[in-house]
């Protein structure tokens, strides 16, 4: 196999830990989420460190919590191969929807760029570190908004 398709290989593969990763995410499902992670791999993120698929688990958790709805858009994503695994940039806008006071239905927004670090572990790409770098973020009100907005 050429290394042109070997790098596109493993761009897919890649990419797909970090979409995955995002479902996870929005849907909540703590186990998928945990799953994107070698055993021992640790997400930094401004909310705190989080380390071992246990912790990892409860990610989703705590924004279902916090947020009526989550929404996270994987955008490009920037692959190196490197001596242990590989290495990615991976950019995203990440949108968390919840009711405020009185104002209705708001939206915070965070342009993000996640520094990644993979593993290859029995057979499959996961991410061994991920650091979640936050590039800025705005607060705003949603004018229309899917039936999640009528939960309370």
């Amino acid at each position: 196999m050429s290394e042109r398709t070997e790098d596109i290989r493993l761009g897919f593969a890649l990419r797909r830990v970090a979409e995955l990763y995002a479902y996870a995410a929005d849907t909540g499902d703590g186990d998928l989420f945990a799953e994107q992670f070698v055993d021992g791999g640790v997400l930094e993120s401004p909310r705190g460190l989080f380390e071992g698929r246990a912790a990892l688990a409860a990610v989703p958790a705590l924004l279902r919590a916090r947020y009526a709805e989550t929404f996270h858009a994987v955008h490009n994503q920037v692959v190196h191969p490197a001596r242990d695994g590989a290495e990615a940039v991976t950019y995203c806008i990440a949108r968390h929807f919840w009711h405020g006071e009185a104002s209705g239905l708001l939206c915070y927004e965070m342009t993000i760029r996640y520094l990644d670090l993979f593993a290859h572990e029995t057979g499959q790409w996961r991410l061994s570190r991920r650091r979640l770098v936050v590039l800025g973020t705005r607060t705003f009100p949603m004018e229309t908004a899917a039936p999640f907005a009528q939960r309370n």
